[in-house]
């Protein structure tokens, strides 16, 4: 038996709660132990729209869940500029005027546009019975072409 000892305040602190997670069980299991065509395969009785709606938003709030955990070694002083491969990239404003950025600024432009879409209930309904706007394919494919900019943007020559 293990004696805990008291806290300053006099108190015993908590017993530890079990980290299911950590088990054995859950951690032998790999992502590619499954097979991911299963993973993303549209459930019956579920309409497209709802479905991509909400694999969306899941999607991004991963990316910027992701983000978050790295962003503390990505500074403006650290990463003064978005570069990769000895190209730096810029960001390109809704009138499409050029802006040099640090990387974290131009992660948080990413982000913070596709915040804006996601969150528009013009676009991404949230009450039951709404539709989507007609525009829906056209802001879906807006809205993953941050993701491949953001990987492939525009070079400066």
């Amino acid at each position: 038996m293990v004696i805990q000892p008291a806290s300053p305040n006099g108190k015993k602190p908590p017993p530890e709660e079990k980290k299911h997670y950590l088990d054995a069980e859950h951690t032998k299991v790999r992502v590619v132990d499954f097979d991911l065509k299963e993973l993303v395969v549209l459930p019956r009785e579920i309409d497209l729209n709802e479905w991509l709606a909400c694999s969306t938003t899941t999607f991004f709030n991963l990316i910027n869940l992701q983000y978050s955990t790295i962003s503390e070694f990505c500074t403006g002083d650290t990463c003064p500029a978005m570069t990769a491969c000895n190209t730096t990239y810029f960001w390109y404003d809704e009138k499409g005027k050029k802006t040099k950025c640090t990387a974290p600024q131009y992660v948080d432009f990413v982000m913070s546009s596709v915040q804006k879409l996601v969150t528009d209930e013009d676009i991404f309904p949230t009450k039951y019975g709404e539709t989507h706007c007609l525009q829906w394919k056209h802001f879906m494919m807006l809205l993953f072409s941050f993701n491949v900019k953001s990987k492939f943007p525009k070079k400066n020559k």
